[in-house]
């Protein structure tokens, strides 16, 4: 694509200029002969070069994106935080920093801005396109922003050009600053419109992704709050079992086999019928009804403190949105730690104040490659249960993401050691096959030895199907959130651990 008209605009029908055209030409007589020195970017379509003319810096802002146009100076600095790390294409390093400005031009809805290096080059922001590109000698594209590949070829935020030493820039407040405002009116108002758009529209990205993670919580809460209720059943389950138990010698002799209930006194003149399995005797029905008692008051143990846990993170989010509000906060003029340290005195955890880093926090695309090419590889540790079923062991905080997130299917069953890091264990599914007790205890006893619970000799571990874990967005790696799960006391023991790790990968 080209841009049709020159530097000097010969020829060219005459179009009525935009506001932001005005702005670029008021501007004309102060850039004329300056030198580019540092190129930044702050998203996509938004960026930021630093000029050295007529004794003084200037920060020249340049953004061709459609819901915020702008061609004019800065009269404050954008902090560092928000410079991304994809930066500008090494193409405009190489050919535009160390240039100096020798044209600049503004027709319509179209700025070009000339820099001569080796060789002269047209910048050119097309807004009516959203586009910006660059012109080498013979009006050749060198490059357009809409057929580069995203964080293709970027320079890093922070990074220096062959510009030489770096001079004092304008300090906001000072004289020089003063008086470059005063002759600059236009540039004076885009440049508090900028940073007053800028931090607003931060501002309603933190508040967006608060908003978010309160759903997600208040969903979560409604969901344990149901799981919470069907523990209450406990105490009638308990005391079903004392009657089996209280009446047990006189049942095995009497009781019918195959019978669905029976009408039990409980010694206060009270009778209570008692569901029974008519496959089981009187002992091994009582066995069972002590079994589920046990089962729901772990479940309630732990689906309580996990609902407290929840309740305070939702009041940790609220305190949090109306600190942010309360300190105007994020401004992209202050840093991101700010904010960071307002989500830490509400005590929201690491994984959700991970997500409001900037985007100069973010890997880069090349770091996603090499993180995909190792969860490709899948070198988790690998063991054989005893009756012959696939067993998988995370190693560290990537491969336990990998593992939980991709490798593992619905029906598989997901195994972590309570109250202390460790690796995350998959126990393998198959088809038509059910799960056995001994499977179940292999996986436990592993995700046990794998973890800060190994120490002990003994713990709590964790375990529920794998369709029943969600990641949290923007937690850190290795963490997931799970229900409808069961616990399980384990307790080391060194043979069978033996067996199982002195087996042959699978």
């Amino acid at each position: 694509m080209s841009i049709p008209f020159s530097r000097a605009g010969k020829g060219v029908e005459t179009k009525k200029n935009s506001a932001v055209t005005n702005t670029a030409l008021e501007l004309k007589p102060l850039v004329a002969g300056a030198r580019v020195e540092k190129i930044h970017q702050l998203d996509t379509h938004t960026y930021l070069f630093t000029l050295y003319g007529g004794g003084r810096s200037l920060l020249l802002l340049l953004s061709v994106a459609r819901r915020y146009k702008a061609f004019h100076l800065l009269f404050q600095r954008v902090h560092g935080d928000y410079l991304t790390s994809l930066g500008p294409p090494e193409l405009f390093k190489k050919r535009l920093a160390g240039g100096r400005v020798v044209g600049l031009s503004a027709i319509g809805e179209v700025v070009q801005v000339a820099v001569r290096r080796e060789e002269e080059y047209r910048l050119t922001c097309d807004y009516p396109g959203a586009d910006l590109l660059l012109h080498g000698e013979g009006n050749a594209l060198l490059f357009s922003l809409k057929s580069a590949p995203r964080g293709g070829g970027a320079m890093p935020a922070g990074a220096t050009s062959r510009s030489g030493p770096q001079r004092q820039g304008v300090v906001p407040g000072s004289d020089d600053e003063r008086d470059t405002q005063s002759r600059l009116p236009l540039n004076e108002k885009a440049s508090e419109a900028f940073f007053s758009f800028w931090s607003e529209h931060m501002r309603g990205l933190v508040l967006k992704k608060v908003r978010t993670e309160a759903k997600k919580i208040v969903r979560l809460i409604e969901k344990l709050e149901v799981e919470h209720a069907e523990t209450r059943e406990k105490d009638a389950i308990l005391m079903k079992g004392e009657l089996l138990k209280a009446h047990l010698p006189a049942l095995q002799r009497t009781l019918p086999r195959g019978a669905e209930r029976v009408l039990l006194n409980d010694g206060t003149g009270n009778s209570h019928t008692v569901e029974l399995d008519p496959q089981l005797g009187p002992l091994e029905n009582m066995n069972a009804f002590f079994k589920r008692y046990k089962k729901l008051r772990h479940r309630e143990d732990h689906i309580g403190g996990n609902l407290s846990n929840q309740r305070e993170r939702l009041q940790a989010l609220g305190s949090f949105g109306e600190a942010l509000a309360a300190a105007g906060l994020p401004d992209l003029r202050r840093g991101i730690s700010e904010v960071v340290s307002l989500a830490e005195k509400s005590r929201l955890g690491k994984a959700f104040i991970g997500t409001l880093l900037s985007p100069s926090r973010r890997p880069s695309p090349r770091s996603k490659t090499a993180e995909t090419k190792r969860g490709r590889g899948e070198g988790f540790l690998r063991f054989t249960s005893r009756s012959g079923k696939s067993i998988l062991v995370g190693r560290d905080a990537k491969e336990n993401d990998h593992l939980s997130t991709r490798v593992g299917r619905g029906n598989d069953l997901w195994f972590h050691a309570s109250g202390g890091s460790g690796s995350h264990v998959i126990l393998r599914y198959e088809k038509n096959e059910e799960f056995r007790e001994s499977d179940i205890a292999d996986a436990a006893l592993l995700a046990l030895h794998f973890s800060k619970l190994r120490k002990r000799g003994e713990g709590e571990v964790v375990y529920t199907y794998c369709k029943s874990l969600k990641k949290p967005k923007g937690s850190k790696e290795g963490t997931v959130l799970y229900h409808n799960n069961k616990t399980r006391q384990v307790r080391l023991e060194q043979e069978l651990l033996g067996r199982l790790t002195g087996r042959s990968p699978v």
